[in-house]
């Protein structure tokens, strides 16, 4: 992504933090983007707060990061160990890893 995300001045360290960092950095609502990504509401509202007792899996960690047009799903995860750059095409979400 070509914001400032990971600048200190913005410490998150959860994946629900992440999210809630960036869908507040995007303007969206919570409505907005769980609808976007065919959950509920309070759904994100328990990842964004950590009370989920799994992280999100992979098919909608990849929905997550595409409406929140995030270019690297470490930006999500926080996994730096490998890289996984997203790029759109045909509508749909599509990985490379490096």
């Amino acid at each position: 992504m070509d914001d400032d995300t990971n600048n200190s001045s913005a410490p998150v360290r959860t994946i629900g933090q992440r999210i809630q960092y960036l869908r507040e950095r995007r303007g969206m609502t919570r409505e907005v983007l769980a609808g976007l990504v065919g959950k509920s509401e309070s759904w994100l509202k328990a990842v964004e707060r950590g009370r989920r007792q799994q992280n999100p899996r992979l098919p909608i960690l990849l929905q997550l990061a595409e409406a929140l047009r995030v270019r690297d799903l470490s930006e999500l995860t926080g996994d730096q160990s490998m890289p996984v750059r997203m790029f759109t095409g045909l509508s749909t979400a599509k990985c490379v890893w490096l």
